[in-house]
Parts: C-alpha cells; sequence; structure tokens
C-alpha cells in the first residue's frame, strides 16, 4: 500500500528533527516497509558524495533514485533488489521516487550543514597555520631585531653622557617593553610547548599537576604529523581536563590515554569523587568542547561516584572520506 508506506514516513520524519536523522529514518521506513533488504542515502558535498544513512545488508542488484532540488541533484537514494537479477515493480519505482522527493529536502540541508562545517574545519586548520607561521616570524624575527638593538645600544650607552644618555636609557626601557609585548603575542599564538612536540607537551602538562596526584600518560600511535589546530586542540582539552581535576574532584590517580588512528581519542579519568547530576557545566568543559567541534569532534564527559572521564575525539583526516557504498550504480 504505497499510501501506507507514506504514512509511514512522515510519521517517522515527524519525530525527528536534524536532516541527518530525517535521512537515517527514511532508509529505515523503506527497509521495512517495501521488505527490501537494504537502503541508503548519500548526499553530495563539494567533490565528496557522503554516505549518511544505511539500513540493512544485501548484495544483490542496487537501484539508485536521485534526490532533487530546483539547483540540481544533491545525492541519491538507493536500494538493493530482494534477489539478484530481480527487479523492482512498476509500482515500487514510483513509490520510491516519491520517497526520494521527499527525501531531497532534508539531503540538502543536510548536504549545506555539511559543506558549513567544512568551511569551518578549514578555517580553524588555516588559522592555526597562520598563528604557526606568525609566531615563528615574530620569534625568529621581530624578536632577534629587537635583541641586537638593544645590545647595540646598551654597548654606546657608556660613551654617551648627559641628554643623549638620557634619551638612549629611555629607547632601551622601551624596546625592553616591545620585547616582553612580543613575547606575550608569541606565547598567545600557540603554545611554546608545543614546539618540541605534543608528546613532549602533554608529559610536562602531567608533571605540572599538583603533589601527591599521579598522572599516567599513555601515547598510541605517531603524533609528530598532526595538524598544528589538531595538536593545540588536543593539548589545551588534556591541560584543562587536568585542571578541572585537581581542582574539582580531589582524585589521586588520574590517566591519560591518546590513541592516534585516523583520527585522535582522548582520554582523560581520574579516580576522584565525580561531579554531581546536576552541576552546570563550566566555562572550561563548555571550552574543551567548542574547541573539539570547531574541528569537527566531539567531546564527551560522564562521571561517576568513582571518577569523571572526559573523552574527545577530533578528526585528523579530512572530511567526507566516506563514499557511496559498492555496488550503488542505476540500473
Amino acid at each position: 500500500d504505497p499510501y501506507a508506506v507514506l504514512a509511514s514516513l512522515g510519521q517517522r520524519l515527524s519525530s525527528v528533527g536534524a536532516p541527518d536523522e530525517m535521512l537515517r529514518a527514511s532508509a529505515d521506513a523503506i527497509v521495512e516497509s517495501l521488505r527490501l533488504p537494504r537502503a541508503s542515502v548519500a548526499v553530495d558535498v563539494e567533490d565528496r558524495r557522503v554516505l549518511v544513512a544505511d539500513s540493512g545488508r544485501a548484495d544483490t542488484d542496487a537501484v539508485t533514485f536521485p534526490l532533487t532540488v530546483e539547483d540540481g541533484e544533491v545525492g541519491v537514494l538507493t536500494v538493493w533488489t530482494r534477489r539478484t537479477g530481480e527487479d523492482l515493480t512498476p509500482a515500487e519505482r514510483r513509490l520510491l521516487g516519491e520517497v526520494a522527493r521527499q527525501a531531497a529536502v532534508a539531503a540538502e540541508a543536510h548536504r549545506l550543514t555539511l559543506a558549513l562545517r567544512a568551511a569551518r574545519e578549514r578555517l580553524v586548520l588555516t588559522r592555526e597555520e597562520e598563528r604557526l607561521r606568525l609566531r615563528r616570524d615574530f620569534h625568529d624575527g621581530i624578536g632577534p631585531v629587537i635583541a641586537g638593538a638593544r645590545m647595540q645600544l646598551q654597548a654606546a650607552l657608556p660613551h654617551l653622557e648627559g641628554t643623549e644618555r638620557g634619551l638612549v636609557g629611555d629607547v632601551l626601557d622601551d624596546l625592553g617593553a616591545l620585547g616582553r609585548s612580543v613575547r606575550e603575542v608569541v606565547d598567545g599564538l600557540r603554545p611554546a610547548v608545543l614546539d618540541q612536540g605534543l608528546e613532549v607537551a602533554l608529559s610536562r602538562a602531567a608533571a605540572s599537576v599538583a603533589a601527591g596526584t599521579e598522572v599516567e600518560v599513555v601515547i598510541e600511535g605517531a603524533l609528530d604529523d598532526l595538524p598544528p589546530a589538531v595538536e593545540v586542540a588536543a593539548y589545551r582539552i588534556v591541560a584543562e581536563a587536568l585542571h578541572n581535576v585537581v581542582r574539582h574532584s580531589g582524585a589521586t590517580v588520574i590517566g591519560v590515554r591518546i590513541t592516534r588512528l585516523d583520527d585522535l581519542r582522548i582520554s582523560v579519568r581520574d579516580n576522584g569523587s565525580g561531579v554531581s547530576g546536576s552541576a552546570t557545566p563550566g566555562v572550561g568543559t563548555e571550552s574543551m568542547r567548542a574547541r573539539a567541534e570547531e574541528l569537527g569532534g566531539t567531546l564527551r564527559v560522564t562521571s561517576r561516584a568513582d571518577g569523571t572521564r572526559v573523552e574527545a575525539v577530533l578528526p585528523v583526516a579530512s572530511l567526507g572520506t566516506a563514499g557511496v557504498p559498492n555496488g550503488s550504480s542505476s540500473r
């Protein structure tokens, strides 16, 4: 009954809000209502086709239906036939075409969301790379020039008298203040300890924790080729998590684990008193979450009576590496 299928789909979509959830609900409804073994939805983002929903499993023949809006095709709905060599009925094709038409609006919204997220991630990566470049320029260029000028003036100072000596002394004071300002700018652009690598930076962050607290840092995988933005985010998240533990939980043992796979996984655990379930997340927690999310990652904080766990996932590979499933060509 095509009307029953569409009604069921409408009920599912009315119970979800986000576009990606709507697309997953559409795939589930197709599998359940038409008794098809598998259905998937993929959307086009820039030059990639990103798989958003994939319900069921099958290696039979695949049939695709374009998801089209006014500006053109924005993705595809793919279904798999019940048996190899068996085609869909004309009624099923008409029904799936109608489902594709309804799903196209959600696909376009999700496509725009992914494009916006990708643009934000590129902006963050570019920002941190530019900060790193500026830091090097300040540190290796302006800093030595200021130091050299001060040394020359200091060498000339004993040979001056009267007004000239006072004027040069004032210039030396100004150059000293300028040097301190440059160092503050350099330190604000990027944590200086990261120049020695993320692993060293994390070890130093752990060593700076209050006395009486045991901290174990475990690194799995290489950290020497991470993008600058991921390095900074990982260091800031771990440092803030350690600070929160020492300040609030009263823990005596903290475990930090960093795992490098296709992404960077961060886990900070402690044996402290935990956080009350009614407690409102503080500035530190929101800052950690914002650092993860601006890179397209996630952060989760779970707390129980036997301790708190901070877990973050920071993508390292570029957005959209997942493609459409194999065998999705149109028949």
